[in-house]
């Protein structure tokens, strides 16, 4: 048996294993959703800060 996080070409055409669970509670997906919006709001502000710097 392969370790854990090794997939054969087998497993990836026809899933063995059950998924892991609905939902992205906690996946490493969600956290991709997590640090994508954190580095939005960042580069808005940066933005914004700017932006008002320039109007001045």
């Amino acid at each position: 048996m392969a370790s854990a996080g090794v997939v054969g070409a087998a497993e990836v055409f026809t899933p063995l294993s059950p998924p892991a669970g609905t939902g992205l509670n906690g996946t490493p997906a969600m956290w991709t959703f997590v640090w994508v919006g954190v580095a939005a709001l960042l580069l808005l502000f940066l933005h914004l800060a700017i932006a008002g710097r320039g109007a001045r």
